[in-house]
Formats: structure tokens, C-alpha cells, sequence
């Protein structure tokens, strides 16, 4: 069932219940326009007509995109509950960006839960932008992931990026000292990372970080 969010205006606050898995679906597949989409903690927006709140509650929060080229912000996450973006057609991109979110603009520490993104068809990118952050963060990039490693410290606590169907992936670093570990990238996906100020690390190693050979 494919269906279109451009009759909705104005604002909806969503809570899940007690036990059991609550799924909101937001469905916008027959939608062939260019929108912009922006997560943050608690809330969704859409195109500045349309805002939805939600909390914890929930267990997972997932945006059906159309076959327009949307534009996809993921400033932060609810913690606790799992993000999930199916791009549809169209050339689409993935922005984390906290966005000036004082005092840590430009990071990507306000995403503490799990995010999973899905270019499907189209020429899909993904931006992850922590220029911002001073800290010094251990990241690994994998062929369908970014910072779901055990020591790793990129998003916030809790948060991880899984994904897939990308045509280019890019990791800006912060000011800090950073650890990048590159165990593999998924074909036809191009990976950029870009180091900032700091003394940073680069391992490319399909056998992990324990791996002395």
C-alpha cells in the first residue's frame, strides 16, 4: 500500500503503549515531489508544515520515502528507539547533522539510538558530519555499517548507523584525535573519510582492531 503525506498539516503527538513493539509507519511511497525530511529527539518534520512528536515509548519510528529527490536530515534520535528510512526512488540524501544545535554544531552526538538507512533505488548518498566535536571518537566502518563497533564512540551513546544500497558514503571527522578502523566497504558504494585538526588514526583491517598481522 503506497500512500502520501501531503495531507497532513499542522502537528501529531504519538505514544506508544505498555508491552509488546510499537511501530509507527509514516508512508509517503506515491509521493513524486522533492521533500525534505528532518529527525530530531522526540520529533519529525516535514517540509516546515507538518511536525511529529513521539517518545521512548515507541520502539521504532520508520519513514517510507516516494520517487521524488528528498532531502533526509538526521539532526538526532529518540533514545531507546530505532530509526529506520526507506529512501524510494529518486536521487535521495542522508545528512547527520546536529545543524548548529548549540553547543555542538556540526556533530553527529544527538544521534544516541540506532539509525538504518535504505538508498533502494536512485543515486543515494549519505553525509556524516562531526567537524564540530573536539573529543577524540573511535569509529568503524564496515560494508553495512558506521560506529556499531563495541569501543566505538562516534554518535552518542547508544547510537549506530546501519545501512545499505548507498552510491557514496562520506565521514568528516571532528577536531579531536580520532581512531578510524575501515573493515571493509560495500560494492558500488564509494567511502570518504576526511580527517579534521586532529592527531588521527587510519587502520584498514577486515580483521578487526585486535588483529596484529
Amino acid at each position: 500500500i503506497k500512500g502520501r503525506l501531503d495531507f497532513l498539516g499542522g502537528s501529531i503527538a504519538v505514544k506508544g503503549g505498555s508491552g509488546g513493539d510499537d511501530v509507527l509507519v509514516m508512508q509517503d511511497q506515491a509521493d513524486d515531489s522533492d521533500n525534505l525530511s528532518r529527525f530530531e529527539a522526540g520529533a519529525f518534520h516535514r517540509n516546515g508544515t507538518f511536525t511529529l512528536t513521539y517518545d521512548n515509548s515507541l520502539d521504532q519510528i520508520e519513514l517510507r520515502a516516494g520517487t521524488g529527490d528528498d532531502t533526509i536530515e538526521v539532526r538526532g534520535t529518540e533514545s531507546g528507539v530505532h530509526t529506520r528510512i526507506l529512501a524510494g526512488h529518486g536521487d535521495d540524501g542522508f545528512y547527520f547533522d546536529s545543524n548548529a544545535a548549540a553547543p555542538n554544531a556540526d556533530s553527529v552526538d544527538f544521534v544516541v539510538s540506532t539509525v538504518e538507512i535504505d538508498g533502494q533505488l536512485g543515486n543515494d548518498s549519505a553525509l556524516l558530519n562531526d567537524v564540530s566535536d573536539g573529543s577524540a571518537d573511535t569509529v568503524t566502518i564496515t560494508p553495512t555499517s558506521v560506529g556499531a563497533g563495541t569501543a566505538d564512540t562516534f554518535f552518542g551513546t547508544g547510537g549506530a548507523l546501519f545501512y545499505r544500497n548507498l552510491a557514496s558514503l562520506e565521514v568528516r571527522l571532528g577536531r579531536g584525535g580520532d581512531r578510524v578502523q575501515i573493515e571493509g566497504t560495500a560494492p558500488g558504494t564509494t567511502v570518504t573519510v576526511k580527517a579534521d585538526s586532529g592527531n588521527d588514526s587510519f587502520r584498514i583491517d577486515p580483521n578487526g582492531p585486535d588483529d596484529v598481522g
